[in-house]
């Protein structure tokens, strides 16, 4: 299997995923102190949901497409403002009008000067892209590495506080295992950080048995 997500940038598990993510991140800069945001499989930052790949599947119709002119409750559109601003406006069939904004994006719009970002990502193709799309900016470093690797090397960061993003392309049959292993080990380094998985259910047991497992000192 070779998961490219340009496939599926904007489905309806991105809004999902993008949607916490923004409430983690808005909830970690409430504090004045700098904090160090590490995403280890990064991808290529931003999508365009008009090109060919999104188009093959038009997968992002029943996610981000889904909430073009949308209304909600007012709690819902409270939780939702933050991301909604980062995404921007859509044209009348629900694109994003600049592009769709990745992980890397949303964190790079939400973070503050004081913050600093770590992306890694180990496809060279995509990691042409990634520096590409992301711009200039001072905050951020962006790594060509294995992101289980740059977990371990990248922990404990120098601010001390932060958020890790492990997104990984379940390429592998064991990624389960593996992600337990790395959690493991980065949480024995740095136990006050922040840690979010993102997982499919491809395998409904093996999903569970991944979220019962804990890492216990």
């Amino acid at each position: 299997m070779n998961y490219r997500h340009a496939f599926h940038a904007g489905n309806f598990a991105d809004v999902f995923k993008h949607a916490i993510l923004t409430r983690i991140l808005v909830y970690l800069t409430r504090k004045d102190t700098p904090l160090r945001y590490l995403d280890t499989h990064a991808g290529v930052g931003r999508y365009d949901l008009r090109a060919l790949k999104a188009e093959k599947t038009g997968e992002w119709r029943d996610g981000i497409g889904r909430l073009n002119g949308a209304t909600f409750a007012p709690d819902v559109a409270a939780l939702l403002e933050p991301w909604l601003k980062v995404v921007g406006p859509q044209d009348a069939d629900g694109h994003p009008v600049q592009s769709y904004p990745g992980s890397p994006a949303l964190a790079q719009a939400l973070l503050r000067p004081q913050d600093r970002m770590t992306l890694c990502e180990l496809h060279p193709e995509d990691m042409r892209s990634l520096v590409r799309r992301m711009g200039r900016d001072g905050r951020l470093r962006i790594v060509e590495i294995d992101g289980y690797l740059a977990l371990n090397a990248y922990v404990p960061p120098p601010e001390r506080r932060g958020l890790v993003l492990v997104d990984p392309p379940f390429e592998s049959p064991d990624e389960f295992a593996h992600m337990v292993r790395v959690f493991a080990d980065a949480y024995s380094k740095w136990p006050t950080g922040t840690y979010a998985f993102w997982y499919p259910l491809k395998d409904i047991r093996a999903g569970e048995n991944f979220a019962k497992s804990q890492y216990r000192e």
